[in-house]
């Protein structure tokens, strides 16, 4: 059986899944979650998805997408597998909107960094992201 993965298309769908953040969603630029340095200036790893403006919901999908190759970006898998990136900015953001799950920025970029490095797996570390689409 022929198997597709939209990875990008799970994750941007994740994206929107989170709660209120406690800090707020403040431009401090400080280390998230377990200490990490943000990779995304401006939006610390421990914003919860739901809580960030469009603007930095942008900057989430712009660093997603890229770690897939860009925007419209389709390689291909040996395993019959499809990862791809966004078609655009816009419907990343548009898709992300209406979960209600928690999601932080650094989950999304610790996923998009895993499947950077191996694009045609399915990451363990995506899994708060598939959960979250799927919820």
């Amino acid at each position: 059986m022929k198997t597709t993965f939209w990875a990008v298309v799970f994750v941007a769908s994740a994206l929107g899944c989170g709660g209120a953040t406690a800090g707020g969603d403040d431009d401090s630029g400080n280390a998230g979650a377990g200490g990490a340095a943000d990779k995304i200036p401006g939006l610390p790893r421990s914003s919860q998805v739901t809580s960030l403006s469009s603007s930095k919901l942008a900057k989430l999908c712009d660093y997603m997408n890229s770690q897939l190759g860009g925007y419209g970006h389709k390689p291909s898998c040996p395993n019959s597998m499809f990862v791809y990136a966004d078609a655009s900015q816009a419907a990343c953001v548009n898709k992300v909107k209406g979960k209600s799950c928690s999601l932080t920025a650094g989950e999304v970029e610790d996923c998009a960094d895993a499947l950077h490095a191996a694009p045609c797996s399915l990451p363990l570390v995506c899994a708060p992201l598939w959960t979250c689409a799927n919820s």
